[in-house]
């Protein structure tokens, strides 16, 4: 009974962004009824984290997911389909209910196009690679043989499956590889947010201002 409850209460989260509501009235609503807080902070640059945004799904006593996303490292690299840009991002997935949570991560093996018009698309793969924290401060933050493992995948579908204990934590890298219009700088800004049980990963293009939402899996709670 106490999963059901804390499934049906991450279903109705109201989503906020920097600590401001979307739909201030909605919320307040959600909060009354559910004693839970949706909140996504982002964060200035810092070389010794990293981060760049925290989203949190807790109810009042601090219980709930955190999800964490990373600025990016990166350049231009090659692929089976030419040039593109490529970019290291990781995510980390923190558990904080009593209750074990299964996350299932996956990336289309089609581009994800945000400008029609210019061409400009986009392409998600997750290495298989282990991310850790003592990597942050490292040169790609610790992943190598990028090319070799792109020129591989480059055509595949891509996922990542964990399941998180109470209080621990999954940490993972995602690869952005980005062919993008002439006038477009490449200033790319990602991150993993859940909507419900639903996961959806963010492209934000700062250039075109131009974001996409890729449906990218779910968290649910374990048996």
């Amino acid at each position: 009974m106490r999963k059901i409850i804390l499934l049906f209460l991450l279903a109705i989260l109201p989503i906020c962004i920097c600590g401001q509501s979307l739909n201030n009235a909605t919320a307040k609503t959600a909060a009354n009824k559910t004693k839970y807080k949706s909140e996504i902070k982002t964060q200035g640059f810092s070389r010794d984290s990293y981060l760049h945004t925290e989203a949190c799904y807790l109810d009042t006593t601090g219980k709930g997911i955190i999800i964490q996303n990373s600025y990016p490292r990166g350049g231009p690299i090659n692929t089976p389909a030419g040039k593109y840009g490529h970019a290291v991002f990781w995510s980390r997935v923190i558990n904080k209910t009593d209750t074990p949570i299964a996350l299932n991560l996956h990336f289309p093996a089609d581009s994800i196009v945000i400008d029609p018009a210019t061409h400009t698309h986009f392409k998600l793969l997750v290495p298989p690679d282990k991310m850790t924290p003592d990597k942050v401060a490292t040169f790609g933050f610790g992943l190598d043989y990028i090319e070799d493992f792109v020129a591989d995948n480059f055509y595949k579908t891509s996922q990542f499956k964990k399941t998180i204990k109470p209080n621990e934590d999954a940490m993972f890298y995602v690869i952005l590889l980005s062919h993008l219009a002439p006038t477009d700088s490449g200033v790319i800004r990602t991150g993993l947010f859940l909507e419900g049980q639903d996961l959806h990963y963010k492209l934000e293009d700062l250039d075109s201002q131009k974001d996409k939402f890729v449906p990218s899996g779910s968290i649910t709670f374990k048996d």
